[in-house]
Parts: structure tokens; sequence; C-alpha cells
């Protein structure tokens, strides 16, 4: 009769090689000795995935804060790192992983939903490698379209537009980048036909008013202005509409019937 035990070890040394040759889609977990705090993550090549993990770790790089807090404190060793089950086909990773995060509530997951990166911080380097593979990326026309489509409509909250403006304090991002001229062609050919609402108008005179930058013409400058553009032929060639053209035939009416002088007693 075989040694069973013999075997049960030959069965476990095939089941290592096999784990360590080849890709293994699996479900793991990473398990604190000192007080049995648990992560659990999913992945398509488990030894990459370790290795991954404890190259961030032991650089101090890791974006999960919890784990490298807890390696920075009790150090790398301190770490068990398991399979938890085995998955056959890739694209039940996420759900299997949902399961045991719903079932074993692993403390080191910042995320509590498998697949999303929510409130994970990237490192400076990660996040340099995603600016360089983005920049200089062409954006389709079809994909401008459905983006201009899910926008439209959009309003953004008072607590929003401040956000942004304070993103953009000091933003020099654009600052003397000489625009080409097809690119100055594009943004004159989209700004064509664009009416500012007089609410828009009242907000950016406003904003010039806190700010210091606006300043009310004088007199002076308007009839120097006025001077200056006499004989400018930069309209000729431009055709007004219909409501323009009334527009400017109300004053000069005015011009061509002045109104009656009125008898002084």
């Amino acid at each position: 009769m075989p040694n069973v035990q013999s075997c049960t070890s030959g069965l476990t040394f095939i089941f290592d090689r096999y784990f360590f040759m080849y890709k293994t889609h699996s479900i793991y977990k990473i398990t604190s000795i000192i007080n049995n705090k648990k992560y659990i993550g999913s992945a398509v090549d488990f030894n990459s995935r370790k290795s991954k993990h404890l190259s961030a770790l032991q650089l101090n790089k890791h974006g999960n804060i919890h784990l490298q807090s807890h390696v920075n404190k009790y150090g790398i060793d301190d770490l068990q790192f398991s399979i938890v089950e085995v998955i056959m086909f890739p694209e039940l990773l996420i759900q299997r992983e949902q399961y045991y995060i719903n079932t074993l509530k692993p403390e080191f997951n910042i995320c509590k939903i498998a697949g999303n990166t929510l409130g994970v911080k990237c490192s400076d380097e990660r996040k340099e490698k995603i600016g360089n593979a983005n920049r200089g990326r062409i954006v389709s026309d079809e994909t401008r379209k459905k983006l201009s489509i899910v926008g439209k409509g959009r309003v953004c909250s008072e607590e929003t537009h401040k956000k942004l403006s304070i993103a953009q304090l000091g933003n020099a991002s654009s600052k003397g980048i000489p625009k080409s001229e097809e690119h100055k062609r594009k943004i004159s050919e989209s700004n064509k036909g664009k009416k500012m609402k007089p609410e828009s108008i009242q907000k950016m005179v406003n904003t010039r008013k806190n700010n210091g930058s606006y300043k009310p013409h004088t007199e002076e400058w308007k009839k120097n202005n006025s001077k200056l553009h006499k004989g400018n032929k930069y309209n000729l060639g431009r055709k007004a509409t219909e409501e323009t053209k009334q527009k400017m035939r109300k004053p000069h009416k005015k011009r061509e019937n002045p109104p009656p002088p009125t008898e002084e007693n």
C-alpha cells in the first residue's frame, strides 16, 4: 500500500509548482500575524501581483495607506500572502472578490467595492506615468460628440464653481504657449454666433469689480478710441443679420428726424 503522506506531499509540490510556473487567476488574502487584520484582492497573475505588493511596500510607495502604515510599524515579514480561491475564468474575479470582501470584512481594504480605486492615492511616479501616457492623445470626433452630448444641460453648483476657481488659481499651464493658426481658427469658429446671457455678462463685470480689474472707460478714452477706429475696414465683407441692421438703423433715424423744438412760453 502506497504511503498516503508521501502522495499528498507530492501533489502539494506539483500544485505549488503549477502556481509558480503559470498565471493563476485567484482571490488572494494578505494577513497580519500580529493582529490578524486582512486584505482581500483579486489577480489575473497571483505571483506577479504579490511581487508588486512587496516591492511597493518595501519602497514605501504602496497605494494602500493602511498596508503601508502597518509595514512601516511592524515590518514586511508580518504579512502573509495566501490564495483564497482559484478562479477558472478571469471575468468572475470581481464577483468573487466582492463576495469575500462582504464575508470576511477585511480591515486593510480602503475600497469596500471590488474593482473600485476610490480612496487609493497614486504615487507621484504613477501620476507622471499616467500623464505621459495621455499626453498627445488625439480624441476622435465621435468621442468628442459623445462627451458634448453627455455634458449638455449639466449645471454645476456654486460650491463646484468655487472649487474649480480655486483649483485654477495660479495655473500657468497655458501661459506663454503660442497657439497655431489652425488652433486660433478653430476657437474663432466655435465662438461664432455665441451670445452671452445678460446674467453671465453681469457676473463677469462683478468679478472684475471685486478683483479690482474693472475700470470703466472715461469720456476722453471713448473719443480717442472713436478717432482711432475711423476708416477702419475690419468689418468689411461681414454680413449683418436683419436684427443687427434694425438696431443700427434706430440711432440714425433719431439723428435724421430730431424731435421738433418745444415753444417756450
